[in-house]
């Protein structure tokens, strides 16, 4: 696999048998696309004679041939950098420590952009460290890697995901975190607002409720900065008051109701259902963590959440992809393809798939108009991979060129 990396000087043009740009449901043959200062100008047809003409007139010809798919660079919509110390790659580090979370970022950016990720949206950590990740990926433009941070999650003190955030104790000192947090500057709001499934007992959710008062002043603090919520919300009463308080997203939504579906298709709510956190419990060496009871448990949530995937999908959900990356059992990069193989287990399209990874979660992100898609105006997070994705997701395993945009 080659990186690409694309920069303001001189023109790129990317000549493409087949091409999946996420604006329609089906591939189109014979496309050239030309990049200029930094951004997509045009997506045209060339035939086999005009490109002959173009590699003596044009620099930076990429011709890719007729066993070749260029599509949109991948996006993961949640996963947490600072829990890359649960990478097997870092099974020693602290996930506390400061010293050498830079270096360890840094490996991480690698492998997502190994996996053909671009962009990806941080779900928070106490230590805010994706703040520092995503100002390391801005001052090193050679990267290629965008990301987007949420700081430090929002989260009652009591509750779950320490790891997450400190914990307000008040609703003077909620004001106080989400008014740091915008000074920080993320780009979107992180609030927990209940615990995680139980693995023992089926459609359990451990810890107390956020209270709806405290949502709706996040809300307020979010609204009133333009910045965009995103909700852990693991029941379905977690759904059900992120839904009512109108975030911009619901992560996880694990025993999610079939009506509170349909009001998240009515309002447009995204829905990231992270399935592969769950499901990978049931590989090795993950599996030998529970007993056969548990496994019943796991498989029946797992099979549970893939089936409101194929309704939330029929209703018009906005549906994203994330992966929770950093959870135990769960890779940074090649993970995006095994929750995307998830989906195609709740019979949902590959076209549908493959846009979920691309043009929906790019609405998730909030970054719509930079990437997500081929057209004019966009950047050129791009993605070349042999063979046919919409056929097979397995092709996107096979990456030929990941072009990144360096400036």
């Amino acid at each position: 696999m080659e990186i690409i990396r694309i920069t303001k000087n001189e023109p790129v043009h990317i000549y493409a048998s087949r091409m999946f740009t996420a604006l329609r449901p089906d591939a189109e043959l014979n496309l050239l696309v030309v990049i200029r200062d930094g951004v997509i100008e045009s997506v045209q047809p060339a035939d086999e004679e005009e490109l002959a003409s173009l590699k003596f007139s044009r620099a930076n010809l990429h011709h890719l041939g007729p066993d070749c798919t260029l599509m949109p660079a991948l996006i993961d919509a949640h996963i947490h950098l600072a829990l890359c110390c649960r990478n097997e790659s870092f099974p020693e580090a602290d996930l506390t420590a400061k010293e050498g979370m830079q270096s360890r970022i840094t490996v991480v950016f690698d492998q997502l952009l190994q996996a053909g990720i671009g962009l990806v949206r941080d779900g928070g950590d106490r230590e805010a460290f994706n703040l520092q990740a995503r100002q390391l990926a801005a001052a090193s433009p050679q990267i290629g890697l965008r990301v987007v941070a949420t700081g430090e999650a929002l989260r009652r003190h009591g509750g779950y995901g320490s790891f997450l955030g400190r914990g307000y104790r008040s609703s003077a000192e909620l004001n106080n975190f989400s008014a740091q947090a915008v000074y920080c500057g993320v780009d979107q709001l992180k609030v927990v607002l209940s615990g995680v499934i139980s693995f023992s007992e089926y459609g359990v959710v451990k810890g107390p409720l956020l209270p709806a008062s405290d949502l709706a002043l996040i809300v307020e603090t979010a609204r009133s900065n333009n910045l965009k919520i995103m909700a852990h919300a693991s029941s379905a009463e977690a759904v059900d008051l992120a839904v009512t308080a109108g975030v911009d997203s619901v992560e996880h939504g694990y025993f999610v109701r079939k009506e509170t579906l349909q009001k998240m298709a009515d309002l447009q709510i995204a829905w990231v259902p992270t399935i592969i956190p769950v499901a990978v419990q049931l590989s090795k060496p993950q599996v030998n963590n529970y007993t056969p009871a548990e496994h019943a448990v796991i498989r029946r949530a797992y099979r549970e959440q893939l089936d409101k995937l194929s309704l939330a999908f029929e209703y018009g959900v906005p549906v994203g992809i994330g992966t929770d990356a950093g959870a135990v059992g769960v890779r940074h990069g090649d993970s995006l393809i095994s929750e995307m193989e998830r989906y195609s287990e709740g019979k949902i399209q590959h076209s549908a798939i493959i846009r979920a990874a691309t043009a929906v979660n790019a609405k998730v992100l909030g970054v719509e108009k930079e990437a997500g898609t081929i057209e004019p105006g966009k950047k050129p997070y791009l993605l070349a991979v042999w063979g046919d994705p919409l056929a097979d997701l397995a092709a996107l395993r096979q990456i030929n060129k990941h072009f990144v945009p360096v400036f």
